[in-house]
């Protein structure tokens, strides 16, 4: 994905445009006003980053309302929206046939028009990136916003499971499940006979499906105990026909409503837990570098497990339940449970709160949770941009690794201008196989983990080696 900006101007200046409704190609439109606007200001701010140029922005809209200033800080974040709607799309695109690029952009841009309510949490004095925070937001607001499109959401658990075809179920029995031979045979059966014996078509479409009765768990156990029979395997009653079905809609349910595991806006778990132990002494911009050098010592100091999660968090953008099942690959008494997961991350976090509170020496039981909310904020991002510049770290030794043709092929299908069709979309997803393959393997090793080779982990790396080519060839000098 192609989306080269490369000077301050067109930063703070360009939108993103898709031409065809029917395809995921975009292209940038000027904002001429705005490019003026941008040009006559940037004598003074030549010397600044983007971010610092996007900090003072946002500092002036928050302390007063500055519509230009509000559409510089929109254009801003279009990348940052792009990569999110990205993330998404690759992530639901084989569960929602029809889902484009453009939706999943559109569904964040939304958030975009007011840039201020969507950092409204963003804290300018700790200067960290105001990307990295904006995109943990628009990857939750933007899967959020398409799945209440698709009313997905709105679904009981036993119409979920007759809006999915057989041929899914078995990819979710095996990879949600982790279900296999037998096992697998038994609860797709289960999942077949209830889509063949559940007349749904006398329900009215805004509805809910509900639970079957005992007569339709009558025809569903017949058929099933026949064609079990013919595999030599054991007959069911009706009540263990409906815990497969249970089953089979859990695991329906995480792959159409996957659990993420990216910090929400307005998740006070960690918070709650730890009221009484913070203070506010944490604010004085003088001292945040020194407190982002304590969160991320703290986090390589993390055993190889916990260091894992986060990595799984923040670069593969993986679920719970995909986090627990690659983990207990290569940890087999590794938790089982989301629910503990989850105990699991703010178990972490608290860690490294309690990392910082030890080394400033700070007193304890003096604060509210309102005033450790921004420390809980900043250790997301702090160890956001330290694994993405890890991984960038990683790829960049990855590609010096090629030889010099390889690399000279990669750069020149970088800069190939994008057209249309899809074919050529795909091509350069392609050349980055081996790339891929050597940044999983690499990383596997730096977490002492098991990394399987799977389609989700595969496409986050590869958006990953993207981004770093954004960055590596297109320097803003």
């Amino acid at each position: 994905m192609k989306i080269t900006r490369n000077s301050i101007v067109d930063k703070f200046s360009t939108f993103v445009f898709f031409p065809d409704e029917n395809n995921n190609f975009f292209c940038w439109q000027t904002d001429l006003l705005l490019k003026r606007n941008i040009e006559t200001s940037i004598t003074e701010k030549q010397k600044q980053s983007c971010e610092k140029i996007a900090r003072s922005f946002l500092s002036s809209i928050l302390n007063k309302h500055d519509k230009i200033k509000q559409n510089h800080l929109s254009a801003y974040l279009q990348e940052t929206c792009l990569w999110s709607a990205r993330i998404i799309y690759e992530r639901l695109c084989l569960t929602l046939k029809l889902l484009t690029l453009e939706e999943c952009f559109s569904s964040g841009n939304l958030a975009l028009i007011q840039p201020e309510k969507l950092l409204k949490n963003y804290q300018v004095k700790y200067r960290t990136k105001i990307t990295t925070y904006a995109q943990t937001r628009l990857n939750t607001i933007i899967k959020d916003t398409i799945y209440r499109n698709r009313q997905w959401k709105l679904l009981s658990d036993w119409g979920l499971l007759t809006k999915i075809g057989i041929k899914r179920a078995e990819s979710i029995l095996t990879i949600q499940g982790g279900l296999k031979d037998n096992k697998l045979q038994e609860y797709l059966l289960a999942w077949q006979c209830y889509l063949d014996n559940y007349q749904t078509c006398g329900i009215r479409k805004h509805k809910v499906l509900s639970e079957p009765n005992s007569t339709h768990l009558q025809l569903m156990v017949q058929q099933y105990n026949l064609q079990i029979k013919q595999l030599n395997q054991t007959p069911i009653t009706p009540d263990e026909l409906k815990q497969k079905l249970k089953f089979c809609i859990e695991m329906a349910r995480l792959a159409t409503n996957p659990i993420t595991v990216m910090y929400e806006e307005n998740d006070h778990s960690l918070i709650e837990e730890n009221s009484n132990n913070y203070i506010d002494d944490l604010a004085i911009e003088k001292e945040s570098q020194e407190i982002k050098s304590i969160i991320i010592n703290s986090f390589q100091n993390q055993d190889s497990v916990n260091q894992a999660i986060l990595y799984f968090i923040f670069s593969l953008n993986l679920t719970q339940g995909e986090i627990i099942t690659i983990i207990n690959q290569t940890h087999p008494d590794f938790i089982k449970q989301q629910y503990q997961l989850s105990r699991k991350i703010n178990s972490i976090k608290k860690s490294i709160i309690d990392e910082i509170i030890k080394i400033k020496n700070l007193p304890q039981n003096q604060t509210s949770a309102k005033e450790i909310k921004p420390l809980i904020s900043l250790l997301d991002v702090c160890i956001q941009e330290y694994i993405e510049d890890e991984i960038f770290i990683l790829i960049e030794k990855c590609y010096q690794n090629l030889n010099s043709e390889q690399q000279k092929y990669l750069k020149q299908e970088y800069f190939k201008e994008i057209n249309n069709s899809s074919k050529e979309k795909n091509s350069f997803k392609g050349n980055n196989q081996n790339l891929v393959d050597n940044i999983r393997e690499k990383l596997a090793n730096k977490l002492n983990i098991f990394i399987p080779q799977i389609s989700i982990i595969n496409s986050s790396i590869n958006i990953q080696i993207q981004k770093f080519y954004e960055k590596y060839f297109n320097q803003i000098k």
